[in-house]
């Protein structure tokens, strides 16, 4: 049964470690170096608002997913002017930017990242928010779960660093 708890810094060891995994198999084939890991992995727990959620079974860290609140002129400068500009057609919600939502390899494909994904927005407790989310077209796990709590594409669409892929924009707007 998966078990879900806020990550916190003494979470950052499991996440360097199933970051690499993760991005180190399909869809993404990268071979990123422990540093490499540990930067973007640091990078994302100093944004604004980080947060995130750990799930394990049997105390083995199999997933994760983690977000933060950036602020429009954040969002400008890390995804790109289009995408404040939808982003400012929402300017009355609060801004959430969903970073990663990761299930090592060896537990894909048994139904771990709907509730990881889930989980991440029953915590929100913002009131009305908007999420914004990257996924690539050929990522097919994350896009169905995705839709699955109701996602919609964006027009906003990205080159991706693997040739002929591409990374789409997403959103979900959420009222409490």
């Amino acid at each position: 049964m998966l078990e879900l708890r806020p990550i916190d810094q003494t979470s950052y060891d499991d996440l360097v470690q199933m970051y690499k995994e993760s991005f180190s198999g399909f869809p993404w084939f990268e071979d990123l170096s422990h540093s490499e890991v540990e930067a973007r992995v640091s990078k994302h727990m100093g944004q604004r608002g980080f947060a995130g959620i750990l799930g394990s079974v049997d105390n083995e860290p199999v997933g994760a997913s983690w977000w933060n609140t950036p602020t429009l002129a954040e969002l400008a400068e890390e995804k790109g002017p289009e995408v404040a500009r939808f982003a400012t057609s929402y300017a009355h919600h609060h801004l959430v930017w969903e970073r990663e939502l990761l299930v090592r390899p060896r537990y894909q494909g048994r139904g771990y990242s709907l509730p990881l994904r889930k989980a991440f927005l029953a915590s929100l407790e913002l009131g009305r928010t908007l999420v914004l989310t990257r996924m690539r077209d050929d990522n097919v796990g994350t896009l169905k779960t995705g839709e699955a709590v109701g996602f919609r594409p964006t027009s906003i669409v990205t080159p991706s660093k693997k040739e002929g892929a591409f990374h789409r924009v997403y959103y979900l707007l959420v009222e409490r």
